[in-house]
């Protein structure tokens, strides 16, 4: 299932690309569009395709630039892929804060990857498949979003947050990303702020026995 594009995928894929042949246009701003585009159609075709059936050729024609530029970018499609992905989720952070209740705290980002089914399809289903490289970026994120719930966690209950392992909010993080995937796999990206509650709830039965344990 295609799902619409997201705010950060809306460029002119399948549209013409630069002007062929001579033309007046400054060679870096040749070069910053075409990368863009190069980058904006790797995120749409690996959404599409899935990282596997993703090909440069495909990347290129939806890019609607030459073979030639691409390699002038980016040493092969796992490069541009990561490079793709990476950078759509450089204002993820501005989602994450631990500030709030437990549900907002997970409403935030999920609002973010619902308005972006591209980037969520990228990130959560296909990144592990890039290489150690795509799995370090993937466990990176998990591990930031386990201390956004460790942050929370401290200025909600600071005492009973002082006896948590980092193994429990590692725990939570996956145990929610569990149910985003699924939803996500199942085209219902925009459904993803529903969860919220859901993995409020998950997480404060992993950390029950510490949120009980200072009366």
């Amino acid at each position: 299932m295609t799902e619409k594009v997201g705010r950060l995928a809306e460029v002119q894929l399948g549209k013409p690309g630069l002007p062929r042949g001579p033309h007046r246009l400054p060679a870096a701003k040749v070069r910053r569009v075409q990368r863009e585009r190069l980058v904006r159609a790797a995120l749409s075709t690996v959404s599409d395709l899935g990282y596997g059936s993703t090909t440069v050729r495909e990347i290129v024609r939806r890019a609607g630039v030459s073979l030639k530029a691409f390699y002038e970018h980016f040493e092969d499609k796992q490069d541009c892929v990561l490079a793709a992905i990476g950078e759509s989720m450089r204002v993820l952070p501005r989602h994450l804060d631990g500030a709030g209740d437990l549900e907002a705290v997970f409403r935030r980002p999920l609002e973010f990857f619902a308005a972006e089914p591209e980037v969520a399809r990228a990130f959560h289903l296909e990144l592990r498949a890039a290489g150690p490289e795509g799995r370090a970026l993937y466990f990176d994120v998990l591990r930031v979003f386990a201390g956004v719930i460790r942050e929370w966690h401290q200025q909600e209950r600071p005492e009973a947050a002082a006896k948590v392992a980092p193994e429990l909010y590692r725990a939570a993080a996956g145990g929610s990303e569990q149910l985003v995937t699924e939803l996500i796999d199942a085209g219902r990206t925009d459904e993803l702020p529903e969860l919220a509650g859901v993995c409020a709830a998950y997480t404060l039965g992993v950390l029950r026995p510490s949120l009980s344990s200072d009366g």
